[in-house]
């Protein structure tokens, strides 16, 4: 284990912005700095490629509203099928090369959309998600993409106009969202780990890597609908942490991350749920102090036998 070390930037003030008493963001690598109680300055460590400039001035996770678990009316029913609908979806999105920002979009349509139907079938769900497909694409992609996508979901469709502004209906014609992808996307630019923390840099390099593929993963998994699109990211990020060998929700990460109390006992839960979607291996190439299979005392659990009958992934790092 090696301590992290500062990031290139010095966060000069004249490029940063004070979101609150105690937190700042740096406008030219997007890190955080916070003052503890003493009034030092701990800034966040990352990859270097995610130390730069991004889009949003201020990080969705600080700034916007979070949107809670979507109440549906017959959650039962949709969670039998949701799995293979999800699958199909990621092949769908895979086969059109359509990006992962994409997907999670349309996923959103998807469970916003069935969150208000009381019965389903796997073919009217296909053509659904198919649809929240091109929805998603249309927001997204370019107008090359979406034309590409229109001509394959419109080719299989009778009523395609009339059949979309339904759709579009059901979402109360709101098709600017954020999901969970996108939250955790501006938490990995922003960072979760902290100047001080002891943590091998080069795991940290290779977990980075991981991530997306991880909430890719638990997109698939009935926890996914239990929690909020901010919930999901922080859930995730608390996992790497434990990987890493540090505490999943320390002061500063509740702090910035976390609301209450209530919600601490909330992520804590999810966060030993979600370790059952995963079979987190480490790469025996690689000799690592801290092996994963010993990190808080077994808490990575590796059982391919899960009672919901969801499937494990397997990450390797």
């Amino acid at each position: 284990m090696q301590q992290g070390t500062q990031n290139c930037c010095w966060h000069q003030l004249s490029s940063r912005f004070k979101v609150s008493e105690y937190i700042s963001l740096c406008f030219n690598c997007s890190s955080l700095i916070i003052k503890d109680q003493s009034k030092n300055e701990i800034s966040t460590i990352k990859p270097p490629q995610y130390s730069v400039i991004q889009e949003n001035a201020i990080p969705i996770f600080l700034s916007t509203p979070v949107r809670n678990p979507y109440t549906f009316l017959n959650k039962r029913e949709y969670l039998s099928i949701r799995t293979l609908i999800v699958k199909q979806m990621k092949s769908f999105c895979a086969n059109l090369k359509l990006s992962k920002k994409t997907f999670f979009l349309a996923l959103d349509y998807l469970d916003h959309i069935c969150s208000k139907m009381v019965s389903y079938k796997t073919s009217d769900l296909a053509q659904i998600s198919q649809f929240c497909i091109l929805l998603a694409t249309k927001f997204q992609e370019n107008r090359e993409k979406g034309m590409e996508v229109k001509n394959y979901v419109g080719a299989a469709q009778n009523n395609f106009v009339k059949d979309e502004l339904f759709l579009v209906q059901l979402l109360d014609y709101d098709l600017h969202v954020f999901t969970s992808y996108d939250v955790l996307m501006d938490i990995l630019h922003c960072g979760f780990l902290f100047n001080g923390e002891q943590f091998s840099i080069n795991k940290m390099k290779i977990i980075y890597e991981k991530i997306e593929s991880m909430i890719y993963m638990l997109s698939e998994s009935k926890y996914y609908l239990d929690m909020s699109n901010k919930d999901i990211a922080v859930v995730i990020i608390g996992l790497i942490r434990e990987i890493l060998g540090l505490e999943a929700y320390s002061n500063i990460i509740k702090y910035i991350f976390i609301n209450d109390q209530k919600s601490i006992q909330n992520h804590l839960y999810y966060l030993k749920k979600i370790k059952r979607c995963f079979i987190i291996k480490e790469n025996n190439k690689r000799n690592y102090n801290n092996s994963i299979e010993n990190i808080n005392n077994s808490n990575v659990v590796r059982n391919s036998l899960i009672k919901e009958n969801e499937k494990n992934n397997e990450i390797s790092i």
